[in-house]
């Protein structure tokens, strides 16, 4: 929370309907006035900056029939601004394009040994004890555990000035999104007193995929059937937990 005098930025708290599936929190920090605004305008700030973390994960969600997992592939990331403007200029064009995460992958030589063997010569005054000895020598492939950065999510942004939207896309192949995006979102330039920044994230159906089911159907199903139910249970989970958003959160400054 930032303070600007006596007042500060009210921050509600975050709704998040499945918060393993997807936990969105959003802040500000009053921009200090510079120049002449320092001296005429003490009292309300002239700029806030918006920060955003996101975390995307998987999680079950139970019914009265049994128990669904599903995760996202994507959504909309969705600003209402009154009395404010966030026009892309101003938005943060450094902005990570991919959500990231630490992987770790251990490489491992399959236990192989190396095997040299080296003959060595010595000579003596007396040819009678001149010698040859072999020496061998073992070595074992170490494995070891390497780090690298896999990109998930691409990230842009589009929509109108006082309504900002950044699209979240998989990229990578993988089921779903795992791991956090935690940065600047860009400035959004006040226009009046009060002002608030409503954020929501709300993904498509499409996007919304199912990853477990348990205790749902009889072991004989049909591959066609299973299909089919999983779709209803998509379209049961997008009717009752994302519309018309999976997450939300308030900010304001009166």
């Amino acid at each position: 929370m930032a303070t600007m005098g006596s007042k500060a930025i009210a921050v509600t708290e975050p709704e998040n309907k499945c918060p393993e599936c997807l936990h969105l929190e959003i802040s500000g920090e009053v921009v200090a006035a510079k120049g002449l605004l320092s001296i005429f305008k003490k009292s309300e700030p002239h700029a806030i900056d918006l920060f955003v973390r996101i975390n995307f994960n998987e999680q079950w969600v139970d019914f009265s029939f049994g128990r669904v997992k599903c995760g996202l592939q994507g959504g909309e990331l969705r600003l209402k601004l009154e009395n404010g403007k966030m026009p892309s200029w101003s938005r943060n064009k450094d902005l990570k394009k991919f959500l990231e995460r630490d992987l770790s992958v251990e490489r491992q030589s399959g236990g192989e040994r190396e095997k040299k063997s080296q003959v060595k010569g010595s000579l003596a005054p007396d040819l009678s004890k001149a010698g040859l000895e072999a020496v061998g020598e073992n070595r074992q492939k170490d494995s070891r555990s390497d780090k690298f950065q896999l990109k998930i999510a691409q990230i842009s942004h589009k929509g109108a000035d006082d309504q900002p939207v950044w699209v979240f896309e998989n990229q990578s192949g993988e089921p779903v999104l795992i791991g956090e995006l935690a940065d600047y979102l860009g400035t959004m330039l006040v226009e009046g007193i009060p002002l608030s920044v409503e954020a929501t994230f709300t993904p498509e159906m499409r996007q919304v995929v199912i990853t477990g089911l348990e205790n749902l159907f009889k072991d004989d199903i049909s591959k066609n059937k299973l299909k089919a139910f999983e779709l209803g249970v998509g379209k049961l989970f997008l009717k009752h937990k994302i519309q018309p958003y999976l997450s939300r959160q308030v900010l304001r400054y009166e």
